[in-house]
């Protein structure tokens, strides 16, 4: 019975060894360029727009690692975004289709990747500094081609939420210019954008960010977020009221 217990032991030991060296999956680190007014608008609005986004990574490790990148190297999104404001806080919600062809990250890829993203919103701010709450509980995702990305479900796990945190000029203003930090689940990221107002109700938007891994975030032990990545993002928004 003792040397029976014993051979268990041992091959528990065994199974855990094997595991923990076994090739671990290397994601890269990402957050959403939300593409939302940087300030509070007041009253009830809403915006349509689409915007272009281009990424790109630096990533180091092991070659039995199999590095997955969260998002592909260029994209399209259309928007449809809608806010009630009043003094210093505004609540909104709204919809983000994102589609991309896989060739436009590598030319060997074949394919179409679709996402669609809902999301809520929070603001508070003042005229020159807005925080924001953004929560994405579910997104869908949908890869026609080769598996070269994570699906859907598995990239709520990095924009669940994100805060972001920014100071910008003093406002209102015609053209906006901010800076700060946008904190999620298991990424931080630096952020730079711009705002500027080619007519009364349509609005040229960009965001600039340079995104790591967060310090303390949730682990799994068959996973880990590892590298950089720059992001570039311009869109074009009608407002209406």
């Amino acid at each position: 019975m003792i040397t029976n217990r014993k051979y268990n032991v041992f091959i528990c030991l065994v199974v855990l060894v094997i595991v923990a060296c076994g090739p671990r999956k290397i994601l890269s680190p990402h957050t959403q360029h939300e593409m939302i007014a940087p300030y509070i608008m007041q009253g009830t609005s809403y915006e349509f727009g689409g915007s272009f986004t281009f990424n790109d990574w630096t990533v180091g490790g092991r070659e039995e690692h199999t590095y997955i990148r969260t998002y592909p190297a260029k994209s399209f999104s259309l928007f449809l975004n809608m806010s009630d404001g009043e003094g210093t806080f505004s609540g909104g919600g709204g919809m983000e289709f994102i589609g991309a062809p896989l060739s436009m990250t590598d030319n060997a890829l074949s394919g179409f990747a679709l996402y669609m993203r809902p999301y809520l919103s929070f603001q508070l701010g003042s005229s020159i500094a807005t925080g924001r709450l953004a929560i994405s509980p579910l997104i869908f995702g949908l890869m026609l081609g080769e598996d070269e990305w994570i699906e859907g479900n598995e990239l709520t796990k990095f924009i669940f939420y994100q805060l972001t945190l920014l100071l910008h000029n003093p406002q209102p203003s015609r053209h906006v210019f901010s800076g700060g930090f946008r904190f999620a689940p298991r990424s931080v990221g630096i952020l730079l954008g711009f705002e500027g107002a080619m007519a009364d109700n349509v609005f040229l938007r960009s965001e600039m960010s340079y995104v790591t891994p967060r310090l303390f975030a949730p682990s799994n032990p068959d996973e880990e977020v590892r590298g950089e990545v720059y992001n570039l993002t311009f869109g074009m928004f009608w407002r209406g009221r």
